[in-house]
């Protein structure tokens, strides 16, 4: 496997490449926690908020304070992945059990040595095996979360570059999920104008890092083909996974997706004209499907931005979809969210929706009981908007 000698060096020299940090060195976590990345509203910086689930959620804000604004997080048990995204190509990991004054490790992602790797998420399996999804990359990085050095640390590449939209450099992986030992891989496929294809979803089997044929009697592409283009977030629960596209950027509606992760069928449980009362064509207003969280097999929930173009939304709508009877409504029973920008929804442990608010005024989190649709305690103000939540658990 080819290793390019210079970041092996940059690997070990990669603490604080993004700008330097600020951290609160006591902080550590006692009890399961959320995790926040916020990202300034003039983008010229960022940081990390963590609180805890239950009890008093106030958030301890200046954690992994950066002066560069393109960083995630990903989470696993109590592990949290720090990853500087385009430009920056860097992931760093915490045990936040410990604390964030130093990271256990700081390593570059960018492993082929040519344009940015502006990765996304690490989709960690276990303790030793995890996969870096990468949207300036048409291959997917194998990795070892406890390798100690670099050398160690990457394990394979899965190349998936046959998804690459012609005349693009890169099929645009968005997001991944691991459902009974197979990868899936979002992609969005667009154009190098970035306008949106035919996107899908590539299933790799973990036993042997080769691509499973999600209908051999059809030829072509592997994968599974979705129904709602430009593919944001996916996520699973129960067998299946759900899969949301926000659509083109300035004139169509997103959609959302559910889809059977043993017969790779896809149903449709939000399209075009699922909520025509919230387009104004006239005006070149529509709603984009951007995030999706799932309770049960009943009950999920997708954030709909209400877009004038690009390239910021200026309000969000919630929808309330019953997976299984593909019942659609609006929640319209919360006020406070109301005109608010939700940048990202997830479901803690006790089936809890959070919403992150991403107004520059008054950023913070909201947190919803998902069996009577009411606020669950006080609103979590932060310091700057959210980009994405996520959840620790102590071990």
């Amino acid at each position: 496997m080819k290793k390019i000698a210079s970041l092996f060096i940059a690997a070990s020299l990669l603490v604080g490449c993004g700008g330097d940090d600020n951290k609160k060195a006591s902080f550590k976590i006692t009890e399961d926690s959320y995790a926040v990345q916020m990202r300034a509203a003039d983008y010229s910086s960022s940081q990390v908020a963590v609180g805890n689930i239950l009890g008093d959620r106030t958030a301890t804000d200046g954690l992994l304070i950066k002066d560069k604004s393109d960083f995630a997080i990903s989470t696993y048990n109590n592990y949290l992945y720090h990853i500087g995204a385009f430009n920056i190509d860097s992931i760093d990991k915490y045990d936040t059990t410990k604390g964030v004054d130093a990271a256990e490790w700081s390593y570059s992602t960018n492993y082929s040595g040519d344009d940015s790797a502006n990765t996304y998420k690490l989709v960690q399996q276990t303790e030793t095996n995890g996969y870096l999804i990468n949207y300036g990359s048409a291959k997917v990085l194998q990795v070892d979360p406890s390798a100690s050095t670099y050398e160690g640390f990457v394990k394979a590449e899965i190349d998936l570059s046959a998804y690459t939209f012609s005349g693009a450099k890169y099929p645009r992986m968005s997001d991944a999920v691991i459902v009974n030992n197979h990868l899936f891989v979002a992609m969005q496929r667009l154009s190098l104008d970035f306008s949106p294809n035919q996107p899908y979803i590539a299933v790799i089997d973990l036993d042997n890092n080769e691509e499973v044929d999600t209908n051999p009697q059809q030829s072509g592409l592997k994968g599974i083909p979705l129904s709602a283009t430009n593919t944001f977030t996916i996520v699973e629960h129960n067998g299946f996974i759900y899969a949301t596209g926000r659509g083109d950027y300035g004139s169509d509606t997103g959609g959302l997706d559910k889809i059977d992760t043993t017969t790779y069928a896809v149903t449709a449980l939000i399209g075009d004209t699922s909520f025509p009362e919230l387009n104004d064509p006239d005006n070149n207003t529509y709603y984009h499907v951007r995030d999706v969280a799932v309770v049960s097999d009943q009950l999920a929930y997708a954030t709909l931005s209400i877009e004038a173009g690009w390239p910021n939304p200026n309000t969000s709508k919630i929808a309330i979809i019953n997976p299984s009877s593909g019942a659609l409504s609006l929640l319209n029973t919360v006020s406070e969210i109301d005109g608010k920008e939700i940048s990202d929804i997830n479901i803690d442990a006790n089936d809890r929706l959070w919403l992150g608010i991403a107004n520059a005024d008054n950023p913070g989190i909201y947190v919803l009981d998902t069996d009577t649709n009411t606020l669950s305690g006080e609103f979590i103000k932060l310091e700057m908007p959210v980009k994405h939540i996520e959840f620790l658990t102590v071990q």
